[in-house]
Order: structure tokens, then sequence, then C-alpha cells
């Protein structure tokens, strides 16, 4: 791939999806991690999409060889300007959802959890019905929980 096709790839996918992403997605300082939950978290997946487009154009399989692809380019300082704010923006995405975690976390526990404590009664919501479904309900049942934590 060309330096101009891998500075557009980066610049009209990754670049312009992060800001929008600041933009609209994440919480205002004043918005309660719950309603962040609510009414924004199924956004997240854009960045999904962005990254898989980028890979394909690119023509790779995992970060791995994207980040070979940029060393090939790194001496154009379009280049490096472009991965200095990619870079920016995706530890400025980490912060953000430790952040995100750090407000769940206070909003759902009195008081933090130390190794050998019991697990406090947890509440599931059906994400079809909104039902509130306590997790007591699915003891000695054969369920099969999946959690879902890390989208980059």
């Amino acid at each position: 791939m060309d330096t101009v096709s891998l500075l557009e790839t980066i610049r009209s996918h990754l670049l312009s999806t992060f800001q929008l992403a600041f933009d609209e997605i994440f919480p205002q300082k004043e918005d309660s991690a719950e309603e962040f939950v609510n009414t924004r978290i199924d956004n997240l997946g854009r960045l999904i999409t962005a990254y898989k487009t980028v890979f394909q154009r690119v023509g790779v399989q995992s970060r791995t060889e994207l980040e070979k692809t940029f060393k090939l380019h790194y001496r154009n300082p379009d280049v490096q300007d472009a991965l200095e704010e990619l870079l920016d923006y995706e530890t400025r995405w980490d912060k953000t959802l430790v952040s995100i975690d750090q407000r769940l976390l206070l909003d759902s526990l009195s008081t933090p959890l130390a190794a050998g404590d019991a697990l406090p009664a947890l509440v599931f919501r059906d994400v079809r019905t909104s039902e509130a479904i306590p997790l007591a309900q699915f003891v000695g049942s054969r369920v099969c929980f999946v959690l879902l934590r890390h989208f980059a």
C-alpha cells in the first residue's frame, strides 16, 4: 500500500471514528455512568467496524501486521503525525473506559469488594424487555454467561 493510501485510510476511518466517539458517545462529566450504559454503550462498536475496515483496506489480519505496515511508511512526517494522533486517541479511549468502569463500580457498590467477600445480590437487565432479573434466579440452572469487556 502506498503512503498516500495508508494516510487516507487512517484518517478517514480510524481518526474520524475516534473523534466521533469522543464527541457523541462518551459521557460528559455530569452524566452518570449508568446513563452512559443505558443510552450510548451500544455505539462503542463503531471502532470495531473502523478497525475492520482499516485491516481490510491495508490487507492485514492483525494489529501486529498493521504496525509493520506503519513502520514501512514511518519516514513520512504525515504518517508520523497520523500515528501519533491515533496513539493519543487509543490512550484517551482506554482512560475513558477505565473511568466509566470506576464510576459504574462506585454507583453499584457502597463498599468495594475484596478477595473472599461474598458477592452482593446482582441484578441483570433483559435487553429486550428491560425486565430486572436477579442473579439468584439462575442459581441451580444451566446457564452460560458470556461477559464482554474489551472493545478494542
